[in-house]
């Protein structure tokens, strides 16, 4: 599955990974939250105890703060599905033009 994945201190980066809940729950290191876009249509996907767990901070995306890895998928209709297109082109372009950032999340 196509998602944009982003570590704390890192770039954002475009990944495949795996349609599984298992999957997320190990590359986020906890348990499943999903975070409706209300920019985009998809997902962000973090642990929902990161704060909690003390995790660090990551970034603030629309308004929000996120603790901990942040992996950005399409929409949930039953199943996870891959980042839209139009998602990938703003990265892509972002990306291209330098404009992002180890503590911003800029393409939605």
């Amino acid at each position: 599955m196509k998602a944009i994945m982003k570590k704390v201190g890192e770039l954002p980066e475009l990944v495949d990974i795996p349609d599984t809940v298992k999957a997320m729950k190990k590359m986020v290191d906890g348990p499943l939250s999903l975070v409706g876009s209300e920019v985009c249509t998809g997902n962000f996907i973090v642990d929902r105890e990161a704060q909690r767990k003390g995790k660090p901070f990551n970034c603030s995306i629309e308004g929000r703060k996120f603790y901990g890895t942040i992996i950005y998928t399409g929409p949930w209709v039953g199943d996870f599905t891959d980042a839209g297109q139009d998602a990938i082109k703003r990265y892509k372009a972002q990306s291209n033009y330098g404009n992002l950032g180890k503590e911003r999340w800029v393409w939605c």
